[in-house]
């Protein structure tokens, strides 16, 4: 367009009255012309026919990104000679407050032009005009006209614009939807899933509601529903501990506010009107820009850095941006402000943020930060506050089931080949919650969002978990000093934590950490240190173990213990100025490294023994030694001589390190002696209940040597049933009565002589029954049994997949009668008669319960004192004459025969089989060695297992 002719009419109209202006020469009056960012081209084409028209009068050209001191000292020393008229150009191009002050300069220069006889042309933008009356006020009132000169193909800019959004929209959702493993489990990989397969909603706890909001706070933790969050005007930080899923839910947020206001709606449970603009930014990276420029704002950094995220094509992005700011749709994202190294940068970016959102006050504002070190730069007041709380057990499940579906179950199987990646995936999720809902520290581990995925991640890569814990923790630890954060940021930045000048990685962290969490457990029971104590204690080991000088020493304690606070995540602050390990067990498992590495590490473990304090600690220990040192370890523990309540502590604490450590180190001779101090342990009557509890737990984790003992009941006659003597004395009619009378009379029966098994069939014993295809073998079952199963048609017990009813050496539960005959042929043994199971537990002199006449305690596990099964042979109080264990007690047993009353045979119910034992939750009088339950074969009660019977020894 070289000619004004070819001009569309609304510019030929405003252009004419330019000349007109400057033509009139009207000295020291300014004309304002707008001219749109996108219409950049229509700038040049005006400047070029300005310079047409007036080709005789001189015309310079004044840039404000150039001449930074101003207009007066342009015209004093810069301005060529004689000239008439003058550009200026480039306000609208410089940063916030750059511009904020040449328009306040601009201010006090109001007279500057007429001074030097010329005219002023200020080009600028539309979206700036509102600046001059609030900065130049002055300036703006003298001046003679404003103009407007627009692109006539406006509709093709806003269609190229509305192209941005949907191409930017699509790559946000692009990027955001997909979870990197790398840097969440070194030992996976690189494996990507998809965010929304494995996204589980937290839980929170309200702090302090908007002040946009009227609700008064809640203290109570509640489900985070997003019509919390995305709400018009809303302003919200989000805390939350290393891991809790602060960037994950931010992440999610920005995949939905893509997909439109349609799948935004089914989130927040209303009609959505506001087709919302996601905006993700990691406020390091802005902090790491401000560092290099310091004038440079956050709304001149976010075009940009969006447009650095591979969106570097999109035209539009710029206006795109600004347009949805200024129309109050954008839903701002800022994450990590936590991550801002210094104290005082982070006050800076702050500052920047109030300035934002001081300029698009419409828009929804969503921060995340780590619990502590936000109070140090808090946003402001009229910010709410949410915290992410740990995870519910139903949020681990959701979690646990989600990332093994997702890993397992690529998208691209189908029929056949996706269910069997379904079923596999559930059966190993059930797997993984098992251990995690047996294992106590698991449990604890498990209560973050980021550990569960470690442990979730580091089980599917290798079907099972780390037998040693100490290497749980220290790939969680290398996890949340390394990896994590190296890898983890939205910008993809590597975000490096740093220790006087050097990266901060997991050896250092260790190598700092440890001694102040051993000084910590020795002498703060609770857990908790102040700051001051922390860095003392930090600066003190410094000084006497490497060297550094005093102030050296303090400097550097002081920035290791913010940033083990904010960066590495290992140490919260539970009040302000008191400090704890995020779980006690990292503060066991590094009290155990440093104790690992001294050289009398196994005097002092034996020294600390006594103390309950120090088990966890102890065992950890063992975690962390390998090889020879490992076995001097165990031995010393074994060796150890205790007194009063802590005797027999070392056998378990042995016998737990050598599970730790693998139990195919049973075999070993170290392992022999482990399980023998344990048997031995578990059989003394005279040691308190709870240590052989414990031992027997022990000894079913390493594999009970005990459960293929059987013992010979001998042949002769003994009495069976209860007297009418006996009977007599409960005369009063009631349930005990009806119970007992299915028991009279007494009556001498006949044994031959068999073998009986010392202990119910345990779990483990039944693994292997399953283990073997027993329930797809037809020949091990009776044929009503077979058809039972056919109808059934589930390959297990019932219960068999709850942990607190099976483990390994608990009596196996939840089986049918059908299920027990199928096992013990399956053994190369048969079920015991009635007859025989009363014999080996009565004996021949009448005794009321195995152990004799009289009620005693610790004799049994019934009357629901524990409320659950024990592990098999720990009441050696309750035995029987003949030396089997748990004949009251624990599990009713199944027995071969059908349910006749003794004084009419003839009468055998064909129904049901007759139940022995007692149960856990059996009070004393079930537990009498006569007593005799019935039940139908086909049943499946959590109270009954069984034990078999053989007439050769060992079946």
């Amino acid at each position: 367009m070289a000619e004004s002719s070819g001009m569309p009419h609304q510019w030929k109209t405003d252009f004419y009255k330019l000349q007109v202006l400057l033509q009139k020469a009207i000295a020291g009056t300014p004309v304002f012309v707008a001219v749109s960012a996108e219409d950049q081209p229509v700038e040049d084409e005006l400047i070029y026919l300005l310079r047409q028209q007036f080709s005789t009068v001189h015309i310079a050209d004044f840039g404000f990104e150039r001449y930074g001191s101003g207009l007066r000292d342009y015209l004093l020393h810069y301005m060529p000679y004689g000239t008439q008229i003058v550009l200026a150009r480039g306000l609208d191009r410089l940063p916030d407050l750059a511009r904020q002050q040449a328009l306040q300069i601009l201010n006090c220069e109001r007279d500057v032009v007429g001074q030097f006889g010329c005219s002023l042309v200020v080009f600028f933008t539309p979206e700036i005009v509102h600046e001059f009356p609030r900065w130049a006020a002055d300036f703006w009132d003298c001046s003679s006209a404003y103009l407007e000169f627009r692109d006539p193909e406006r509709q093709r800019v806003k269609a190229q614009i509305l192209e941005t959004r949907r191409v930017y929209l699509r790559r946000m959702q692009e990027q955001c939807a997909v979870v990197e493993l790398r840097g969440i489990s070194p030992a996976v990989g690189s494996p990507q899933v998809d965010l929304a397969a494995v996204f589980v909603e937290p839980s929170v706890k309200v702090g302090r509601e908007s002040s946009l909001d009227s609700r008064s706070p809640s203290i109570e933790p509640e489900t985070l529903l997003f019509r919390k969050l995305l709400k018009p005007r809303q302003r919200m930080v989000i805390l939350g501990a290393p891991g809790a899923g602060k960037s994950v839910l931010l992440r999610y947020i920005a995949t939905l506010l893509a997909q439109g206001p349609t799948v935004v709606g089914r989130y927040v449970g209303a009609n959505v009107e506001i087709d919302w603009f996601p905006i993700l930014l990691p406020l390091s990276a802005y902090a790491a820009a401000l560092a290099d420029s310091f004038d440079l704002t956050l709304s001149d950094y976010l075009p940009a850095y969006l447009s650095s995220r591979e969106w570097g094509d999109l035209e539009f992005l710029t206006p795109l941006v600004h347009d949805e700011l200024q129309n109050g749709r954008g839903v701002v994202m800022l994450d990590g402000l936590d991550e801002i190294a210094s104290i005082e940068q982070r006050h800076e970016v702050v500052v920047r943020i109030r300035d934002f959102i001081r300029r698009f006050p419409e828009n929804i504002y969503l921060i995340t930060s780590r619990i502590a070190g936000y109070d140090r730069a808090a946003i402001s007041e009229e910010f709410g506050l949410l915290t992410i709380v740990d995870l519910e057990w139903s949020q681990r499940q959701k979690l646990v089931h989600k990332w093994c579906a997702a890993v397992l179950h690529p998208t691209t199987e189908t029929g056949d080949a996706k269910t069997a990646a379904e079923l596999e995936a559930k059966r190993l999720a059930e797997g993984l919650l098992a251990i995690i809902e047996r294992e106590d520290y698991l449990d604890a581990l498990s209560s973050s969002p980021l550990l569960l995925t470690i442990l979730t991640n580091i089980y599917l890569q290798g079907k099972s978990l780390p037998t040693r814990r100490g290497e749980l923790y220290r790939i969680a630890t290398a996890v949340l000093t390394e990896t994590w954060s190296l890898e983890r940021s939205i910008s993809g930045r590597p975000v490096r934590v740093r220790l006087d000048e050097q990266i901060l990685d997991e050896r250092r962290v260790v190598e700092l950490l440890s001694p102040l969490a051993f000084w910590m457990h020795q002498t703060r029971p609770n857990g908790v240190v102040t700051h001051h104590e922390m860095v003392r204690h930090l600066a003190d080991y410094m000084e006497q173990r490497e060297g550094m000088q005093e102030e050296r020493a303090w400097r550097v304690a002081e920035e290791f213990a913010a940033l083990v606070q904010e960066k590495v995540g290992l140490l919260v602050e539970r009040q302000p100025g008191e400090f704890a390990f995020v779980h006690r067990t990292f503060q066991e498992y590094l009290a155990a490294r440093y104790l690992s590495m001294r050289r009398n590490v196994n005097e002092q473990a034996v020294r600390l023994l006594p103390d309950a304090n120090w088990e966890e600690v102890l065992a950890l220990v063992g975690d962390v030694l390998q090889g020879e040192w490992f076995d001097d370890y165990v031995y010393a523990l074994l060796s150890a001589n205790l007194e009063d309540s802590a005797v027999g502590q070392n056998i378990i604490l042995a016998g737990r390190c050598l599970y730790s450590a693998g139990v195919h180190l049973t075999g070993t001779v170290l392992g022999q002696r482990v399980m023998e101090a344990l048997v031995t342990l578990v059989e003394t009557a005279i040691m308190p209940f709870s240590r052989r509890l414990d031992a027997g737990e022990v000894l079913g984790n390493l594999g009970d040597p005990r459960v293929t003992q059987m013992i010979e009941i001998p042949a002769g006659p003994f009495t069976m049933g209860l007297s009418a003597e006996e009977l007599a004395r409960y005369a009063e009619p009631g349930p005990l009565r009806r119970l007992l009378e299915r028991c009279a009379p007494a009556h001498e029966v006949y044994v031959p002589a068999f073998y009986l098994d010392r202990h119910p069939v345990t779990h483990a014993q039944y693994a292997r029954f399953m283990e073997d295809h027993g329930y797809e073998r037809p020949e091990l079952w009776t044929p009503e049994g077979w058809e039972w199963f056919l109808q059934v048609s589930r390959k297990m017990p019932a219960y068999w997949e709850e942990y607190r009813w099976n483990r390994p050496n608990y009596p196996v539960i939840g089986v049918s009668w059908y299920e027990a005959d199928a096992y013990a042929h399956w053994a190369g043994k048969r079920l015991p008669t009635e007859a025989e199971y009363e014999k080996a537990a009565r004996g021949t002199d009448l005794r009321t319960w195995p152990w004799g006449n009289e009620w005693l305690d610790d004799v049994a596990n019934a009357e629901a004192k524990l409320g659950q099964l024990t592990p098999i042979g720990i009441y050696p109080k309750g035995v029987s004459p003949y030396g089997v264990m748990d004949m009251a007690g624990n599990a009713w047993e199944w027995t071969a025969d059908w349910f006749m009353p003794y004084e009419s045979p003839e009468q055998q119910d064909t129904h049901s089989k007759v139940l022995r034992g007692g149960a856990w939750n059996s009070d004393r009088e079930q537990l009498r060695c006569v007593v005799r339950l019935m039940s139908e074969p086909s049943e499946r009660v959590g109270s009954v297992g069984f034990r078999c019977a053989s007439d050769e020894e060992g079946g």
